[in-house]
Parts: C-alpha cells; sequence; structure tokens
C-alpha cells in the first residue's frame, strides 16, 4: 500500500522524461486525481469544516474573518461556541451565532450586538465594513484596541454604531462623515480618540452623539446650514481637551434637549444666546471649564431642569431671574467654585 501511494505521488508530480509526451488533458486529469487524492486524506472534521466554511453566505464569512482578529477574554466564548462555520442552513445563513441578526429572505447582517463580553483585538479592515446591509452594531463595554476602520464609513444603512467603553485608538475617520443614516453614535471612554470632530458633527439624521471620555481637542464648529436641519437631541462632549470659545450656533440646534461641554477647557463667556434661543433644552452642563464673564439671563429656556456651572470662573451677581423664576422649576443647579455674588 506504501509502495502504491508514492507511485501515485510521483506520478502526479511528473518526471522531466515524461512531461514532454503528456498531453494537456492528461496532465489536467492528473492534477484532479491529485487533488482528490489529497483531499481524501484529510481528517473528516477539517474537511467539513472547509465545505462548510464554503457553504457560509458572504456575510457570514466576513463575520468569520472579524472573528479571526478577535480574542475573547472572558470565561463565556460565546464567539467560539456559537460562531461557527458548519452551523449554517441550506442557504448558507447562520444558525443559532449570537449577537447576530440576518434578514430573511437574502441571509444579510443586518443587526451585531456584542457588548460586554470581554473582547480583545482589533476591528479588522475589509471585515463589518463589508456587511452592506447592517444598520445597528454595538461592540461597547469590551477591550478593543487598535484604530477605527475607515471602511466603517461605507455602511450607508447605518442607524445606529456604539463603540464607547473600549481601548480604540487614533482619531475619528473622515469617512465617518459619510454615515448620512446614522442615527445614534457613541464612541465615549476610549481615552485614547484624538483631533477632529468635524467629520460627524454634520450628519444630517443625527439625534444623539457622545464623545465624551476621549482626548477630542478641536472641531466644535458648526455650519448655518446644519443647524437648520439638525435633528440633534443629545450632545455630550464631556471630559476631553476642547478648547476656545463656545459657538454661539450651538444654541440655535433646534431640537437640542441635553448639552454636555464639561470637563474640557473651553473660556471666554458663555454665549447669551443660551437664554435667547434654547427653548428645548432641559440640561446644560459646561461645568469644570475656563469660562468667565456673567451668566447670560435666561428668560426663554422654559424646559431646563438642569443647570451645571459649577468649577469656571464666572463673576458678577447671579442673575435675578434664574432666582426667582427658573430656580422652582430646576431639579439640579449648581453655580459653586465661581466668583459670584448675590443670595
Amino acid at each position: 500500500m506504501q509502495k502504491k501511494k508514492k507511485l501515485l505521488l510521483l506520478t502526479c508530480s511528473g518526471s522531466s522524461s515524461s512531461s514532454s509526451s503528456s498531453s494537456f488533458f492528461f496532465l489536467r486529469a492528473m492534477g484532479l486525481l491529485c487533488f482528490f487524492f489529497f483531499f481524501s486524506m484529510l481528517p473528516m472534521s477539517v474537511r467539513g469544516a472547509a465545505a462548510a466554511a464554503a457553504a457560509a453566505s458572504s456575510d457570514a464569512q466576513l463575520l468569520l474573518q472579524f472573528k479571526a482578529g478577535i480574542v475573547e477574554l472572558g470565561a463565556s466564548q460565546v464567539l467560539a461556541d456559537s460562531w461557527v462555520a458548519e452551523n449554517v442552513d441550506s442557504a448558507g445563513c447562520p444558525q443559532g451565532w449570537y449577537g447576530v441578526t440576518f434578514s430573511s429572505p437574502g441571509c444579510n447582517v443586518v443587526a451585531l450586538s456584542l457588548p460586554g463580553l470581554s473582547l480583545s483585538g482589533e476591528i479588522r479592515q475589509y471585515t463589518l465594513g463589508n456587511l452592506a446591509h447592517l444598520n445597528s452594531l454595538s461592540l461597547a463595554l469590551n477591550s478593543l484596541n487598535g484604530s477605527l476602520p475607515a471602511d466603517l464609513g461605507a455602511l450607508s444603512q447605518l442607524q445606529s454604531l456604539d463603540l464607547s467603553n473600549n481601548h480604540l485608538a487614533g482619531t475619528i475617520p473622515q469617512s465617518f462623515g459619510n454615515l448620512q443614516s446614522l442615527v445614534n453614535l457613541s464612541l465615549a471612554n476610549n481615552v485614547l480618540l484624538s483631533g477632529s470632530i468635524v467629520s460627524v458633527l454634520e450628519l444630517p439624521e443625527l439625534v444623539s452623539l457622545n464623545l465624551s471620555g476621549n482626548a477630542l481637542t478641536e472641531g466644535l464648529a458648526f455650519s448655518d446650514n446644519l443647524v437648520e436641519q439638525a435633528k440633534l437631541v443629545t450632545l455630550d462632549l464631556s471630559n476631553n481637551q476642547l478648547s476656545g470659545s463656545i459657538d454661539p450656533l450651538l444654541t440655535w440646534l433646534p431640537s437640542l434637549a441635553f448639552l454636555n461641554l464639561s470637563g474640557n477647557a473651553f473660556s471666554g463667556t458663555i454665549p447669551t444666546e443660551f437664554g435667547q434661543c434654547c427653548t428645548t433644552l432641559m440640561a446644560l452642563d459646561l461645568s469644570n471649564n475656563g469660562l468667565t464673564g456673567p451668566i447670560p439671563t435666561m428668560d426663554l429656556m422654559e424646559s431646563l431642569v438642569s443647570l451645571r456651572l459649577a468649577g469656571n470662573g464666572l463673576s458678577s451677581s447671579v442673575p435675578s431671574q434664574l432666582l426667582n423664576d427658573l430656580a422652582p422649576l430646576l431639579q439640579e443647579l449648581d453655580l459653586s467654585s465661581n466668583k459670584l455674588t448675590g443670595r
């Protein structure tokens, strides 16, 4: 039997003396024979996995490529246990893959939710960014590192992206400005993210933007066109390194209800427009910056329930309108650690 195997191997490789006389079709036939011979020698488990991977849908294969760059640090190995190439149906659509939602028919990944699984490693380029039908992605509360893949900006149907509470580094890719369908974006508490946020400030459908707890340094500027159409309700840029004056255009966002710019290095005065335009604002936190000057009157801030201006260099007296009219409506008012006078 061993001699026959050796003979077959020699025949598959060919020899210099016989190659000149062999026909094209003969060589092709022998090549196919060699392939099937070696494939038959593989263990059944290896052959089964290869066949299953080939049968899996293209989106499933992208998930397997993403999984290959991830390490599960926790006791629960949900990806290792459920994201298995053999777990696909006859159409190649995965069955029972944890955190994955597929469309039917079509077997396209429309949602991926893997928060709090102690995942480490990097989000590889050309994996999740190629899931063309994805509309929701959450990898929050993990230990992912590396940079934000620029190809995530190609997800034209993405409506919710949550990569908060990881160890992601680098800058926010300019390509994120192409996420025209995005409604909710959270990159909070990645600590090492830096640079400009211009790429995401003008997304037309954005309702909630949370970039708190990073190292962002610039980019808090709005255009007139953005202000006219903005749907932004929540803007949290707290605990970054943003500096300069607060853009007055920020106060004209027509739907803004929650604004947190605390823990930065903003300077100058509080824009007077805050008291004239922000009728929808419910919570305003400008604490722990370098703001100076008086507190502006807040005649039209009739929805305000929380106002935090502590830890600045604000001076002059507290507006009587704030004390007499707004104070009874406020659930929280913190003006401590300033240079204010009055009761």
